[in-house]
């Protein structure tokens, strides 16, 4: 054998070698068939045992990818023109062969991809025994690809499960005989079935590639021999038609994500699925297409409905360049035609995909269904859900962006579901001037089912946010829209209980109104609605300022609630207009349930201390809140009382003095007569009490 390598003119070494080639495909089919029957009524082949047989069906195995490897690395390479059609045909038939062993289970497809290579190298080796070796090694070579997913021993990462040796190695040698066969005899063609057991055995194995290859192989060669149209087979060509098409929609499927025999779920292959799509009838292409999504979109993988998106474009004759963002039609005749309305879905799809990854990435739950376009237009309820997903997302990303960051990001969203372009601006001001729960610094992750830290709030930084805020402002069409988002900005602050002790953060947000407010008289002098709110933010903001000086140090720990210092800012603007104004509490405190306290924040303090010095410097605080002067005095007072039980306040030190703070006469007897009631019978100085009282209410009325 050897000498008829070293020969290379002529037609009968090679003639010779195409023999030696058959010879050796039909020493294995001979050794298949002769332990094949014995092993698959052995018990322990039954059990995947066949340690006992494995050197035999190696050897087998072996024997055709030796005579593979001498067809493609001696005959094809220096046979005359007159073989090379038979050497082409044969050569392929064992080369599909050994591609099919090579899928062996159980080692043997290690052991016959092994014993190729070295075959193959020591034939290269003897055809050109002067060329240099390879400098780098394989394994050099190999480390530059990708590395392979890890999936389950059993499963092979390209084409199905691996294949039970015996049964692979049966059913090639059936196969390669019916076509070495067909070779001889042309007319024996009609005979092969289309329905072969090799098909069946490796479909249901999800080997459709293999499959698919061996279809092509067998189509080809009987192609290549019916040269007398009368041997044609019509129902062996439909046949063949039906079972590649079923082998292309499988594929298709695969490539797609889809669950099918020898992959897993979800590993999309975006040139193979193009490919296969294409090859397919469109509405079949269609039907495999649409069978895709609903898998991504119910386990909520938006990464992978981005990508089927993609092959939607590709495939409706859309080219992706460079930048995703950016599509234009291709021109060449690859991709269907006429697919405006399927490419414009896919186009929204891949854009949905795109913002529903980001919105799950920052826990922003939602409703994919709820972005749904029908008949091409987008409802009104649906742009205003839309809306509401942007202080969310504005929330999730602020946790690991920068505020330039978000706002992009918030802008982007807008733009691309045609929302207010102001709306990113005007929600970011909403979110900085809001206060940062407890909720809003940890999400729960839907693993794991446990709360977990998202990092620090920006909101926390009362100067980082303060200058964020007005670079907010500045994006603002106009002075009214400032002020409107503004208002709600400090409605929304006064109405959270848990936000009332953040003195600086109301101090931010009040003065940034006022200043809208002033430009806003400015602009619209004499307007009484404005004036009247510009008075209750200006009152609000004295009042902050003497209670930030106040409750510093050790006393910010008693700090009052500030929202409950004063009455809700009308909502919506101007709908005090026309009504009575809420009654205000009396010296003493509320006279009825609908009356309004604004001194009643600050009794548990008064209740701890009850000093004088405590009284005269919130005292300016009556005139902020709209009591009349005194009341301060008045309320300590009667803590001092409450507070003091067996030695009262002196009447001449104490009760008078702030009795006379009073300007109404009718404040003044009611005081009078209350601290007269705190005291014991008898005592002098509740006598002297009921006389001021007496004397104050004649003189009041």
């Amino acid at each position: 054998a050897s000498g008829l390598l070293d020969v290379r003119s002529g037609e009968a070494p090679f003639r010779s070698i195409m023999s030696v080639a058959v010879s050796l495909c039909i020493r294995a089919s001979k050794d298949s068939r002769s332990f094949g029957s014995t092993m698959l009524h052995d018990s322990s082949y039954e059990n995947g045992q066949i340690s006992e047989y494995s050197d035999k069906v190696l050897f087998a195995m072996k024997c055709v990818v030796q005579a593979s490897v001498l067809l493609r690395e001696h005959a094809l390479v220096f046979c005359p023109e007159s073989m090379l059609a038979r050497i082409i045909d044969l050569s392929g038939l064992f080369e599909t062969i050994s591609h099919v062993l090579g899928r062996a289970d159980g080692g043997f497809g290690e052991k016959i991809d092994s014993f190729q290579l070295k075959l193959s190298d020591e034939a290269r080796l003897r055809r050109e025994p002067f060329r240099t070796q390879v400098q780098e090694p394989r394994k050099n070579v190999m480390s530059r690809l990708p590395a392979s997913p890890t999936l389950h021993a059993s499963w092979y990462v390209g084409d199905g499960l691996l294949l039970s040796p015996l049964e692979a190695l049966t059913h090639c040698m059936t196969y390669s005989k019916d076509l070495m066969t067909i070779q001889m005899d042309p007319l024996k063609a009609v005979k092969f079935t289309s329905y072969h057991r090799i098909y069946m055995f490796l479909e249901n194995r999800g080997a459709y590639t293999i499959s698919l290859r061996m279809q092509t192989c067998a189509s080809t060669s009987i192609l290549s021999h019916w040269e007398d149209s009368s041997c044609s087979n019509y129902d062996y060509w439909s046949g063949c038609c039906d079972l590649a098409q079923d082998s292309i929609v499988r594929l298709a499927e695969r490539s797609l994500g889809g669950s099918g025999n020898g992959i897993t779920s979800g590993n999309i292959d975006s040139q193979l699925a193009v490919t296969y799509l294409l090859s397919l009838p469109i509405k079949l292409a269609f039907k495999v297409y649409r069978a895709s999504l609903p898998s991504a979109m119910s386990k909520r993988d938006f990464t992978r409905l981005a990508y089927l998106a993609n092959v939607g474009l590709k495939a409706g004759g859309v080219e992706l360049t460079s930048d995703a963002s950016q599509e234009q039609e291709r021109k060449s005749f690859i991709g269907w035609t006429n697919q405006r309305t399927f490419i414009s879905q896919c186009r929204r799809l891949s854009s949905n995909a795109k913002w529903w990854d980001l919105l799950q990435k920052n826990h922003v739950g939602f409703d994919p269904r709820r972005f749904d376009a029908k008949g091409g237009r987008t409802s009104e309820t649906d742009v205003e859900y839309c809306a509401s997903l942007v202080p969310l997302l504005i929330k999730g990303a602020f946790v690991s962006q920068n505020p330039e960051d978000v706002l992009n990001l918030a802008t982007k969203f807008v733009d691309s579901f045609g929302l207010d372009p102001y709306l990113a601006p005007q929600k970011m001001l909403e979110f900085l001037l809001s206060w940062p729960n407890e909720d809003d610094l940890s999400y729960t992750d839907g693993k794991e089912k446990m709360r977990t830290s998202r990092g620090f709030d920006i909101r926390k930084d009362i100067t980082a946010c303060e200058n964020a805020a007005r670079d907010m402002l500045r994006l603002l069409p106009s002075t009214m829209a400032r002020s409107a988002v503004l208002r709600r900005c400090i409605i929304s602050l006064e109405s959270d209980s848990k936000s009332s002790q953040d003195y600086e953060k109301h101090d931010v947000a009040l003065s940034l109104y006022h200043n809208e407010l002033s430009i806003v008289l400015a602009e619209k002098s004499g307007h009484s609605a404005f004036q009247a709110e510009f008075e209750r933010i200006d009152r609000r903001r004295d009042a902050l300022g003497l209670l930030s000086s106040f409750f510093q140090g050790e006393r910010i720990a008693h700090r009052p609630k500030f929202s409950r210092f004063f009455e809700p800012l009308p909502f919506p603007f101007k709908s005090e207009i026309g009504k009575l104004p809420r009654r205000l509490a009396g010296v003493l405190g509320k006279e009825s349930e609908d009356d309004f306290d604004p001194l009643l924040p600050l009794m548990d303090y008064f209740a701890f201390d009850s000093s004088t010095s405590t009284a005269s410097s919130l005292h300016p605080l009556c005139h902020s809140i709209g009591l009349p002067s005194g009341y301060v005095h008045a309320r300590v007072l009667c803590a001092r009382f409450q507070k003091a039980q067996k030695s009262p306040p002196s009447f001449e030190t104490e009760v008078r003095p702030v009795i006379n703070r009073l300007h109404a006469a009718r404040d003044g007897a009611k005081l009078a007569e209350w601290c007269a009631l705190q005291y014991d019978s008898g005592e002098e100085d509740k006598l002297k009490c009921l006389t001021l009282a007496l004397n104050l209410a004649m003189k009041s009325s």
